[in-house]
């Protein structure tokens, strides 16, 4: 593990605020886990491609945990996490900090929920959630981007409040979104087996919510420079907020034709 000292200068004196230290899986942790529970605050644990059967909890710290390269698709398609059944992939106990604890570049599946958040503000980015028993990613408060939240076995996103960024929510059993009142921008919402985007005020920006039962249901919350199209039956079904600079087309019901009233 390589520990290393940040310096803080300010009117002349030089002086420690804080240490942060690097750990990598498998080389100085045999399980990802391990790494954690060996961590630091403002650690980073890098985690080499590969396999980890394990299920793995935050449980509070400020930390990063990372693959070797979070930007390369390849790589975090390599870089899995499964918990093989067992239970939730990946836990926040809620408590985490919004800037500095990170979950950045894995393949989290296996599991019943692949994230369980409990309201945390922790960020995830460029993950994929796929094929787990119940939801993809369950009350996360922080940002989530340039993820992808694929075949899970019901809700894509359920209850998250978070600002959702440049995602793709799609084949999920049941809905796409449900209850989740932040914003999702620049993101696609499409092939899910229930609604789109159900219940909840989340605002949506430059989204494509395409071919689900229903694009978007209950939903207050306003929807700006978006394609609500090719939805199996509504477009909008019901609810409340603006629409605007919005195409709602070639959805098979009624409503797929009409604005919001």
């Amino acid at each position: 593990m390589i520990r290393y000292l940040v310096l803080v200068v300010a009117s002349g004196l030089c002086c420690v605020s804080a240490s942060a230290g690097i750990i990598h899986v498998p080389a100085d942790a045999p399980t990802i886990q391990i790494a954690i529970e060996k961590a630091a605050p403002f650690d980073t644990i890098i985690v080499a491609p590969g396999t980890y059967f394990e299920a793995i909890s935050f449980g509070g710290k400020v930390i990063t945990v990372q693959s070797t390269n979070p930007n390369d698709p390849s790589v975090v398609a390599a870089t899995v996490i499964n918990a093989g059944g067992l239970g939730v992939v990946v836990t926040f106990s809620g408590g985490e900090d919004q800037v500095n604890t990170i979950l950045d570049g894995f393949t989290i599946t296996g599991g019943t929920f692949g994230i369980e958040a409990h309201s945390s503000r922790a960020v995830i980015r460029h993950c994929i959630v796929r094929d787990n028993s119940a939801s993809g990613i369950v009350q996360a408060d922080g940002v989530i981007e340039d993820c992808q939240i694929l075949n899970n076995n019901s809700v894509g996103l359920n209850d998250c409040d978070g600002p959702i960024r440049r995602c793709v929510i799609r084949n999920n059993l049941d809905w796409g979104l449900y209850g989740c009142d932040g914003t999702i921008i620049d993101s696609r919402i499409e092939r899910n087996r229930g609604v789109g985007v159900a219940a909840g005020s989340v605002d949506i920006l430059r989204c494509v919510v395409s071919s689900n039962s229903i694009g978007i249901s209950n939903h207050t919350g306003d929807i700006d420079q978006s394609f609500i199209v090719g939805n199996r039956s509504d477009g909008i079904q019901s609810g409340n907020g603006l629409v605007r600079n919005s195409v709602i087309a070639g959805n098979l019901g009624l409503a797929g034709r009409l604005s919001r009233l």
